[in-house]
């Protein structure tokens, strides 16, 4: 997407403590990233793939960092809450969010929780409308996340990509922009959710629908 190598941060298996080290905390929010941005220059992308939590009360939704005990998940998840306010705080020209993530309590092979009855989480949606920004989630707050098998890639973010790559383009303008890839998103990713596996998977979408995502060659 035309980022410069220097300013991408690239995890896996993150922990707990590279969660803060990189976003901040609510009283901090001067983490790793903030540092990158170049105040009203900088366009912040940030893809998120794992887990995502229900609160045990409903009240919040967190990212599940790989160290994390979904039993007591308040304890050691990174809200999503205070996750929306650290970007909030970002000088950023536009941030985009991108969480292939569901946060039902459930994942593709079963609960995530078990000391705790799936049927007693509440959910909360996962979306929050940003002033400078866009985010797109895989699920709605009672669905799960579905596996492309044929395509080695979790469904949403097949069909992400290939929106990115053009799939998205419906005008023919070679431009990609939020409104255009909610559009393919919400045609593509439940009708092959239904094919792939029998079940229901609305992406969510929030943001200025003609911010431009990409620029095609």
């Amino acid at each position: 997407m035309g980022y410069d190598p220097e300013n991408i941060i690239y995890k896996i298996d993150v922990s707990f403590a590279e969660m803060r080290n990189i976003f901040g905390t609510r009283e901090n929010p001067k983490g790793q990233l903030h540092w990158l941005v170049r105040k009203d220059r900088s366009e912040v992308f940030i893809y998120y793939a794992g887990h995502g939590a229900p609160g045990p009360d409903g009240s919040a939704n967190y990212l599940v960092p790989v160290d994390a005990a979904a039993d007591f998940i308040a304890n050691n998840g990174y809200s999503l809450e205070d996750f929306y306010h650290i970007l909030s705080k970002l000088p950023a020209k536009e941030i985009t969010v991108v969480l292939d993530a569901c946060f039902s309590g459930y994942s593709a092979s079963g609960p995530l929780f078990k000391n705790i009855s799936p049927g007693m989480l509440k959910n909360k949606r996962p979306v929050r409308t940003m002033a400078r920004g866009s985010v797109f989630c895989g699920a709605d707050k009672d669905q799960v996340c579905t596996w492309y098998p044929a395509k080695r890639h979790s469904l949403f973010t097949y069909f992400f990509l290939k929106g990115l790559g053009g799939g998205a383009d419906k005008n023919g303008d070679k431009t990609i922009t939020t409104g255009e890839m909610k559009d393919y998103l919400e045609e593509e990713v439940p009708y092959r959710a239904g094919v792939e596996a029998k079940r229901k998977q609305n992406p969510l979408v929030t943001g200025d629908g003609s911010a431009v995502l990409t620029r095609l060659e």
